[in-house]
C-alpha cells in the first residue's frame, strides 16, 4: 500500500482525521520506530456514524467489520464499536500535533499549529463527537445552544481554542467550567450556535442518521 501524508490527502479525509483527533479518536504508538495506529469508536447508537468515518478515511483501514465489545464502563453499558487503522507515516507525522510527552507518557494536547489545519468540516467532525445540543430555559434566551466538551484540555489549551475559533470563524466562544466534574468546557450562546449551525447546513444531507439529533434544524 502506497504510503500518505498530510500533504498529499484529500481536505474532507484530513478534516475527518483532524476533527476526529480533537474529539473521540486517538492514536496508539506501537514499537520502538514511532509507527502509530488510529482508533475510532462509538457505541451502538452511532454506529452509522463510525462507518460513515471509516469510508471516508478508507486507505487507513484494512478491516471492514468493526471490533465490538459489551459496553461495561462507568458511562455506557452500550456495545462498543472500533476500528483501528494500519500503522502509515500520515499518522507519525501526525502524532506531534496532537500529543506531547510528559514522563514519559503521552498526553493530548492543543496548540495553534494543531487547529490551523481545522476548517468548516472539520469543526463539524469535532462537534459530532464531543459536542452536545442543550436546551436552555433561561427567560431571553431560549432555544437550543451548543457545547464541545473539551475536558481533555488545559485552561491555557482552552484559551487557545478561544481565540482560533474568534480569528478562524469569527465565533465567539465562552469557557465554562463544571465545578462537579472539575473540568473545563467550551459553551456558545444562543446567537452563536445559530451561527455555527449556518456553517454546517451545506453537510446536512450527507450526515448520519443517527448524528442529525445534534442538528437544530
Amino acid at each position: 500500500m502506497k504510503d500518505i501524508s498530510l500533504k498529499s490527502i484529500s481536505n474532507i479525509k484530513l478534516q475527518t482525521l483532524i476533527g476526529g483527533l480533537l474529539g473521540d479518536s486517538s492514536l496508539t504508538v506501537r514499537g520502538v520506530n514511532g509507527a502509530c495506529r488510529l482508533k475510532m469508536g462509538h457505541t451502538e447508537d452511532h454506529l452509522d456514524y463510525l462507518l460513515w468515518k471509516k469510508e471516508i478515511l478508507q486507505d487507513l483501514f484494512l478491516q471492514h467489520k468493526p471490533n465490538s465489545y459489551n459496553g461495561k464502563s462507568t458511562w455506557s453499558s452500550k456495545v462498543f464499536y472500533s476500528f483501528q487503522s494500519i500503522q502509515t507515516h500520515l499518522l507519525k507525522e501526525t502524532l506531534p500535533l496532537f500529543y506531547r510527552t510528559i514522563n514519559g507518557k503521552k498526553k493530548r494536547k492543543i496548540t495553534w499549529k494543531t487547529l490551523k489545519y481545522l476548517d468548516e468540516f472539520g469543526l463539524l467532525i469535532w462537534y459530532l463527537d464531543d459536542g452536545c445540543l442543550v436546551k436552555d430555559k433561561r427567560e431571553l434566551i431560549k432555544g437550543k445552544t451548543i457545547n464541545i466538551y473539551s475536558d481533555a484540555y488545559s485552561l491555557s489549551e482552552q484559551k487557545i481554542i478561544k481565540r482560533f475559533l474568534w480569528k478562524r470563524f469569527r465565533l465567539e466562544a465562552k469557557i465554562q467550567f463544571d465545578k462537579t466534574h472539575n473540568i473545563y468546557y467550551i459553551r456558545f450562546n444562543r446567537k452563536e450556535s445559530l451561527r455555527i449551525f449556518s456553517i454546517f447546513q451545506g453537510f446536512y444531507a450527507s450526515l448520519p442518521k443517527s448524528m442529525l439529533y445534534k442538528i437544530d434544524k
